[in-house]
């Protein structure tokens, strides 16, 4: 189980989900599968996640290994005083003490 800012033992490539057109549709499927889409919102072609060539997984993002990276593009679209708390980094590292500190 995957805690906030916390990644894996192991370091590993996550797997991105492209159409035939080649538009990025998720860029981590493996970290965001929620995020996976079987058609391109750009131009409704369906979407891969292996190479059609080699029919291996088409890497992405590398993670390393002990090391959580707050991805601003990850936000949700919140407005006004739900997007300042969300990013205020005061509480964020509130809110990370209290997931590593029981």
């Amino acid at each position: 189980m995957r805690r906030f800012g916390y990644e894996e033992e192991r370091s590993w490539y996550d797997v991105a989900q492209i159409c035939q057109n080649g538009h990025v549709a998720n860029d981590a499927t493996q970290k965001y599968p929620d995020q996976n889409k079987r058609f391109c919102d750009k131009c409704g072609e369906p979407t891969i996640i292996d190479c059609p060539a080699c029919v291996q997984p088409i890497r992405s993002e590398y993670h390393v290994a002990g090391v959580g990276v707050l991805d601003a593009k990850r936000v949700p679209a919140l407005g006004g005083e739900q997007t300042q708390r969300l990013l205020d980094p005061d509480a964020v590292a509130n809110r990370l003490m209290e997931e590593w500190m029981p």
